[in-house]
C-alpha cells in the first residue's frame, strides 16, 4: 500500500513540474506593482483582521496583510506588538498615517471588523503607491 502512495506523490509532483516553470517566466515579466497587489490579496486582509481580532501581535497582522517584507519596514522604529512608535526621531515612512490610524483602530477594542479592513484597504493603496519605499 504504501508503494501505490509514493507513485501517486511522484507522479503529482512530476505532473507539476511544467506548470511551475511557466508561471515563474510570467512572474519574472509582472511589473513590481502587481507583484505587491498580489501579495494583497481580499483574502488575505481577511485573514489579517481575524488574527486582529483574536490578539495577535501587529507585525502578525500586517505580515498576514502585506507579506513580512512590507510589514517589517512599515513596523520600523515601532513596537512589533502594537504597532505604537517607539524610536526618537522622525518616522519617513510615507504610509504614516495610515498606519497610525490602523494602529488606532486596532487597539479599541470596540472597533468593527469592517472598520478595520477599511483601514487595511487605505493602508493597501498607501503601499501600492509607494513601492520604491518599500522594496518591491
Amino acid at each position: 500500500m504504501p508503494r501505490e502512495d509514493e507513485k501517486r506523490r511522484e507522479r503529482s509532483r512530476s505532473k507539476g513540474k511544467g506548470s511551475r516553470k511557466s508561471s515563474h517566466s510570467k512572474r519574472s515579466r509582472s511589473s513590481s506593482r502587481g507583484a505587491i497587489h498580489k501579495t494583497m490579496s481580499a483574502s488575505r486582509t481577511r485573514a489579517s483582521v481575524h488574527k486582529l481580532i483574536s490578539g495577535a501581535p501587529m507585525n502578525a497582522v500586517l505580515g498576514t496583510a502585506f507579506g513580512s517584507g512590507v510589514a517589517a519596514k512599515m513596523l520600523q522604529g515601532r513596537e512589533y506588538k502594537t504597532g505604537q512608535w517607539t524610536a526618537v526621531g522622525e518616522d519617513s515612512n510615507p504610509c504614516k498615517k495610515e498606519l497610525d490610524d490602523f494602529v488606532s483602530l486596532a487597539s479599541n477594542q470596540l472597533t468593527e471588523a469592517t472598520t478595520c479592513v477599511k483601514a487595511i484597504e487605505h493602508l493597501k493603496k498607501c503601499v501600492l503607491t509607494n513601492p520604491a519605499y518599500f522594496g518591491k
